[in-house]
């Protein structure tokens, strides 16, 4: 007799093994990126370090690219699976803990070295850039979530993620021009409040 394959059991062991290799090369790259910046990001390095053949990392990732820019929203990504307080306050907290991140001494020297020696970088805005679509994408969709809405028709849900992202971009990039000389958490800390407050005002006149 021809024996029967239960598939129900082998494709979501697969579908797990999959998860968990992806995981461990985005926790990987980010470490990497942390560490040594994009630029001297390498496929076969993060590879190496995740204890994965290189062929293996190409298929979860087809580019450095793609690979840097999903690692960078992982985190975020991983906040809004299970969460149990709404979307704005875990943007909250995320804000300020990489704000926290960047800006601690020796960190936020390093951010800075990076960010100027990268600065005419046509790669770096590229990345800057699907990062920040990325971002905006995670937040839409989170934010129709708590407001009930359709990402894909109501324009509400893209709008206030792009004022949130947009927002704390602009204030990030106003610490770096600066040098870092004003103090990045509680100038994010600030931003947020007057953003949500202009959310609070938009919503509760419609």
């Amino acid at each position: 007799m021809t024996q029967i394959v239960n598939t129900k059991k082998i494709y979501p062991l697969r579908e797990k093994r999959r998860n968990n290799t992806r995981a461990v090369l985005v926790k990987t790259c980010n470490r990497l990126l942390n560490e040594n910046g994009y630029r001297n990001l390498t496929m076969q390095n993060v590879a190496d370090e995740a204890g994965i053949h290189v062929q293996t990392l190409y298929k979860h990732f087809p580019t450095k690219f793609s690979l840097a820019s999903s690692a960078s929203c992982e985190a975020l990504r991983e906040l809004m699976k299970n969460r149990k307080i709404d979307t704005f306050e875990i943007w909250k907290s995320y804000v300020l803990e990489k704000a926290e991140e960047i800006s601690s001494f020796e960190q936020g020297e390093f951010f800075l070295e990076t960010v100027d020696s990268l600065s005419q970088s046509e790669q770096l805005t590229q990345l800057q850039l699907a990062i920040g679509n990325e971002y905006i994408e995670i937040l839409k969709f989170n934010i129709a979530l708590d407001l009930s809405m359709d990402k894909e028709k109501d324009l509400m849900p893209k709008l206030i993620a792009n004022l949130i992202y947009t927002t704390n971009t602009h204030n990030t990039e106003a610490w770096i021009r600066s040098g870092g000389r004003f103090n990045l958490v509680e100038s994010s800390q600030k931003m947020l409040s007057q953003t949500f407050k202009l959310i609070n005002l938009v919503q509760s006149s419609n």
